[in-house]
């Protein structure tokens, strides 16, 4: 009897600890795996983790960083003297993460992301486990978050080769700041800049994209415990949930939260219907989950308010207008269209599959998702900003579409997931995401160091790298540099690189890009900076405008053109106070 009681304990043991490997195992591998990739890509190739926005996350992440005191919300470090017309949760967590650890800024950004894609691909798996008793369809959901659109990228790129030969695969280190390779958007269909899938993409650049929408889905994750349970804690996690998905992206936060009230009201309708039709009135006990799931939604929103209302009260010259009916906006519509036409075919038949109360809730996604995907068609914002509600769709529209996978009993219950579906389904979306990554992969090399919290340029003795050192050693923390705002030097991205890598603030940057566009007075400064870079005097009222920012101002040079422009800066301003190579650099003075 001992040794048969003996016996049963051990066999208990094995069970719980094959039971724990698989409550755990499964998630943890799917998270690694996609947690892998992505570092995989960026020690390949350095140049992809400062991507195509590096250089903007990391000056924000700066302001967090130096010895001057911290203000929310930050300067603009690309235009002195002005709040950033930007989300910045994002930057400051970084900071924090290099504050502590002492990592380069990228690193820390790195990271951040790495625990977004982590938590998405473990919560895609519990999501899979409650709404469909299937790890195999929480893992599809995860692959289609970031694979499932765009299919038929792989076949728009066949037909440029086709149309004008092999040369179009030729590797181009000017295109997009060699960032990614050529065939980046031979996948696409009127899609440039790559924001129409697969969302992979924004996994592997640095920016709050990719933790926003894993926010978004632990959101989903919340919301369905909320209505199935009822409990304050429920409630408690969606307010939670909102708030982070809403302080990393304000955008999608708002954007997405705003879509599943509306869901929840269609929720609520269909309970009602359920109940008895249209007169039947539903209980308190059955409405407050409804009701409450929706209140924490608002509330999470505006709880992280101070992360971005700057962005409504701030005046600017931007703002979004309708963009549907114009050839432009024909031809986004047919771009999203395309993108998302198989995924959305997928959702709509997990959905049919689905039944009782699994199916309201995948219902309400779907309502949710076509709000915002009637928004993304519609709506124009600057710098596209509208298609954050294409990506927070796509998140929606991945659970139901994870379903596909299922067959009913003729009971009505659901049978094991089909691994022959699943496996189908992720080869269909596989060819465009092997290409996409290609376009990401032995990229050049970057004369970036990045063992130290800020990024330094290499070589160490070249005229930009000392020019840097100068400008953290010498010139005071709140220091103010003009630049020429009619070029940009940069070794990679769409800004200047000054402020990341000296954590100085610039008068302004390029003429048009969106961090300094949406100013009254962007024009205007574009104009002064013209001219003192230029040697040629500025106004009385130009003086006063910049003698208004209380701050030590120099004016940077790169490459003067002949002796009679020296000859005109000295005259104004004296002798450089730093002068190396092609770069000169004077003190600013108003007389």
């Amino acid at each position: 009897m001992a040794v048969t009681h003996v016996g049963l304990l051990e066999q208990s043991r094995v069970r719980g600890r094959e039971s724990l490997l698989r409550a755990w195992g499964i998630p943890l591998g799917a998270a690694a795996f996609w947690m892998l990739l992505i570092w995989a890509v960026h020690r390949n190739s350095p140049r992809t983790l400062v991507s195509f926005h590096g250089f903007i996350h990391s000056a924000i992440a700066g302001q967090f960083l130096g010895s001057r005191p911290i203000a929310f919300p930050p300067e603009n470090p690309f235009f002195a003297g002005q709040p950033l017309p930007y989300y910045w949760f994002f930057q400051f967590l970084a900071a924090q993460i290099t504050r502590l650890l002492g990592w380069n800024i990228f690193y820390s950004l790195e990271a951040i992301i790495l625990l977004g894609t982590g938590i998405l691909m473990v919560v895609a798996v519990g999501l899979g486990r409650r709404l469909f008793r299937s790890d195999l369809a929480g893992i599809l959901l995860g692959y289609l978050v970031v694979a499932g659109t765009n299919p038929f990228g792989f076949l728009f790129a066949i037909r440029e080769v086709v149309r004008h030969g092999r040369q179009v695969l030729n590797d181009d280190p000017n295109y997009l700041w060699g960032v990614v390779h050529p065939l980046y958007s031979l996948i696409r269909y009127q899609d440039f800049g790559g924001l129409y899938g697969p969302l992979l993409n924004f996994f592997l650049n640095v920016t709050a994209r990719p933790v926003s929408l894993a926010g978004l889905l632990v959101l989903i994750f919340c919301l369905e415990w909320a209505l199935r349970d009822g409990k304050p804690r429920a409630w408690a996690a969606v307010a939670v949930a909102s708030a982070l998905t809403t302080a990393f992206s304000p955008i999608v936060g708002i954007a997405a939260g705003g879509a599943l009230l509306a869901g929840l009201a269609g929720y609520w309708l269909w309970e009602r219907l359920a109940s008895g039709g249209p007169r039947a009135t539903l209980s308190i006990r059955g409405t407050k989950p409804i009701i409450v799931a929706g209140l924490a939604i608002v509330i999470g929103i505006l709880v992280a308010s101070p992360t971005y209302y700057h962005l409504f009260l701030n005046p600017s010259d931007s703002e979004m207008s309708l963009g549907l009916f114009s050839r432009a906006g024909m031809r986004h519509l047919i771009t999203s269209a395309l993108s998302l036409s198989l995924l959305g075919l997928l959702a709509w038949l997990g959905f049919v599959r689905a039944l009782g109360e699994r199916r309201r809730f995948l219902g309400m996604l779907l309502v949710a998702a076509a709000l915002l995907l009637a928004s993304d068609a519609v709506i124009v914002m600057p710098s596209a900003n509208q298609s954050n509600f294409f990506h927070a769709a796509v998140v929606l529209l991945a659970v139901p579409a994870a379903g596909s996978i299922l067959r009913r009993m003729p009971g009505g219950e659901y049978a094991t997931a089909s691994p022959r579906r699943a496996v189908a389904i992720a080869a269909v979306f596989l060819p465009t995401v092997a290409v996409l990554l290609a376009a990401y992969w032995n990229r050049p090399p970057l004369p970036a160091d990045f063992a130290h919290p800020r990024l330094a340029r290499l070589p160490q003795d070249s005229d930009l790298a000392l020019l840097y050192r100068w400008a953290q050693d010498e010139t005071a923390t709140d220091a103010v540099f003009v630049l020429d705002p009619r070029s940009r030097i940069a070794m990679a991205g769409n800004i200047a690189e000054f402020p990341a890598l000296t954590g100085r603030t610039l008068f302004t940057a390029e003429s048009g890009h969106y961090m300094v566009v949406a100013s009254s007075e962007a024009k205007m400064r574009a104009e002064i900076a013209v001219r003192l870079i230029s040697g040629e005097p500025i106004d009385s009222s130009e003086q006063r405008y910049l003698a208004s920012l209380a701050r030590p101002v120099y004016l940077v040079v790169y490459k003067p053109e002949g002796d009679s422009w020296l000859g005109r800066m000295q005259t104004l301003y004296g002798s450089p106070v730093f002068q190396k190579g092609d770069v000169s650099v004077f003190a600013w003075r108003t007389s």
